[in-house]
């Protein structure tokens, strides 16, 4: 049926006259220069005209050895355009859709080209033929060519110097703010179009150092991290050392880290009034240190010295605190060693078979309790040490090393057979020949 309506289309123009109007159309192809192989290409033609179009009928030619059409907006669902506009229009839009068949460069161009000026019945608008040439590359050709360039052409901070004053090359930079600036803003340009940029924006400042990452990701693939280093100065800075590090106070509640089973409160360290978070059923109470780099890490404060820093496990809707280990005869089989928690390192008792399994001794924070808890290192599951759990598991390893001890037991005796009879065999044979 569609074919008949472009025939009876195709005839109606044909019997037209075809005076040609000075008024002017314009029909324009649009793809991307540059396809993969085995993809698919969208193409578009666009017809405008200054005048409104009564009809048109235009062809679209492409070579079939590099191009399979799969879709099509057209009348006849192929590349002939041929419709006529009721009313008139000024512009008309088709989609086709491709399927790129073999690489190299090919040509997709206007053949034909007809439309008739609603206005002025009769009379055709002169338009110019337009084409679109498309590269058709492979997976690999197209990741050859792209751009490997990660590097930055400018970084800002709001209004402030970087120093040093930047330069691609170096890495890292530092600001200065005062104590009152609570927000800043970074920006940066990047040198080449194609690569991709995170980190920047409005970034919320905390006293002391804050720490800002911008990584560039080139075209190819390969990055570069560059770091700001914004120091928001400290009205009354409180600085501490552990274990050889320089910490500082924070003095800004909003920025201690917040856990469920504490509260925010306020203690006096050293004559100064700083916050903290509590949890009154555990006994335990935290206060935040910020590093050199901005890390801000929660540290456990006794009112008068500060202990380990703080992680939490979060098994099965608990919440648990690991404690330094306790020495006990149930395992003695066990050897000491450290496990990672939270990328922090806690004592645990491991036995030698089973590198999966682990018994920490922690404290429950929902209800103060200290104890031993099995714990799971392949997904951070827990459950409280159960003596009988223990002896079964225990047992069932010594029942798999007398299994395996059998088995090789087994099979040195079968080896032991072979070697015994081969003797016999060439004995046997010497009794034959000598017959």
């Amino acid at each position: 049926m569609k074919k008949i309506y472009l025939i009876i289309l195709g005839v109606f123009f044909l019997a037209l006259p075809s005076q040609v109007s000075a008024s002017s159309a314009n029909v324009s192809i649009s793809a991307n220069s540059t396809v993969m192989l085995n993809n698919s290409v969208t193409v578009t033609v666009n017809i405008t005209s200054s005048n409104k179009m009564g009809s048109w009928q235009i062809d679209l030619g492409y070579d079939k050895n590099y191009l399979k059409l799969t879709s099509s907006t057209a009348e006849g669902n192929g590349t002939y355009m041929v419709a006529s506009a009721p009313g008139g229009t000024k512009s008309k839009k088709y989609t086709f859709t491709f399927k790129t068949l073999k690489a190299g460069s090919t040509k997709l161009s206007i053949n034909s080209l007809v439309i008739y000026d609603y206005d002025d019945v009769g009379k055709t608008l002169s338009a110019t033929p337009s084409s679109k040439t498309i590269n058709i590359k492979t997976k690999e050709e197209i990741e050859a060519s792209y751009s490997a360039n990660a590097y930055l052409k400018s970084i800002t901070v709001g209004n402030y110097q970087l120093n040093p004053s930047f330069s691609k090359d170096v890495k890292e930079y530092n600001v200065e703010v005062e104590n009152e600036v609570e927000n800043i803003t970074i920006g940066a340009t990047k040198e080449d179009s194609t690569a991709s940029v995170t980190g920047l924006g409005e970034k919320v400042l905390t006293e002391g150092n804050n720490k800002f990452e911008i990584v560039v990701t080139a075209q190819k693939g390969n990055t570069l991290t560059y770091v700001v280093n914004v120091l928001r100065k400290e009205l009354h800075p409180i600085e501490v050392s552990i274990l050889d590090e320089s910490y500082t106070i924070v003095r800004k509640v909003d920025a201690l880290t917040q856990y469920s089973s504490f509260k925010p409160t306020t203690i006096d360290y050293e004559g100064e009034e700083i916050p903290a978070l509590v949890n009154e059923g555990a006994s335990i109470t935290l206060i935040g240190l910020k590093d050199s780099d901005g890390n801000i890490l929660m540290f456990v404060y006794d009112g008068v010295e500060i202990g380990d820093s703080y992680v939490e496990i979060k098994p099965n809707g608990g919440t648990l605190y690991p404690l330094e280990l306790k020495a006990d005869d149930r395992f003695k089989n066990y050897q000491i060693k450290e496990i990672v928690i939270n990328e922090k390192s806690v004592s645990a008792y491991v036995h030698e078979n089973s590198k999966n399994y682990a018994i920490i001794y922690a404290k429950n924070m929902e209800t103060g309790e200290n104890n031993y808890y099995s714990y799971y290192i392949s997904d951070g599951s827990t459950q409280v040490y159960n003596d009988d759990l223990i002896v079964v598991y225990e047992n069932r390893i010594t029942n798999y090393k007398y299994v395996l001890f059998g088995l090789i037991g087994f099979i040195i005796l079968l080896l032991l057979l072979i070697i015994v009879r081969k003797p016999g065999k060439k004995n046997k044979n010497k009794e034959v020949i000598s017959e």
